[in-house]
């Protein structure tokens, strides 16, 4: 699902920390999930990386110009949860939280991934999604409450930054 097109008013934002980068540079991101809607919506309280049965974003960066790098997978796996049985109210409380109209959660990491390789122009997008193993059991007691629950994943809009020799890089110090 694209950005624009989610009917909850829910949007997810990704940007570098600068547009262009010189090979062994770390590429810093910053990836947010908006409510941009007018009514409190549930989300899933992972909003780190998800995979496995954990809700919370995942990042991809496509190659879009330049000598292209070998994709590389990306894994993930979720831990058993041994409390036993909870309840959907219980879930509910628990693993998830209300986000407020103009709220917002998200994090800053540096990108480690193995696409990045080579000169070029690339596109990083997140994406959330709510696919918590519980997210099903806490859409039902959400649903008897009248409480809005996001269960559906969601895709920013890609961000573009380009990969450089340190020669082509401009210096930020002023030339005497």
């Amino acid at each position: 699902m694209d950005a624009a097109a989610n009917s909850s008013g829910i949007e997810i934002e990704v940007k570098t920390d600068k547009h262009e980068y010189s090979r062994g540079d770390r590429i810093r991101y910053e990836v947010r999930l908006i409510n941009k809607g007018r009514s409190p919506i549930y989300i899933a309280k992972s909003f780190y990386a998800s995979g496995g049965g954990i809700a919370g974003f995942s990042l991809s960066v496509k190659q879009t110009g330049g000598k292209t790098s070998a994709e590389c997978p990306l894994y993930g796996d979720r831990f058993v949860d041994t409390a036993g049985p909870r309840s959907g109210n219980q879930i509910l409380t628990e693993d998830f939280l209300s986000l407020a109209p103009g709220g917002f959660v998200g994090y800053t990491g540096k990108y480690e991934g193995c696409a990045v390789k080579h000169e070029g122009s690339y596109e990083l997008t997140a994406t959330y999604c709510p696919c918590d193993l519980n997210t099903r059991t806490a859409h039902s007691a959400a649903k008897e409450q009248g409480i809005q629950i996001m269960t559906a994943s969601i895709r920013s809009k890609p961000w573009s930054f380009r990969l450089m020799l340190k020669s082509n890089v401009k210096s930020p110090i002023a030339h005497r």
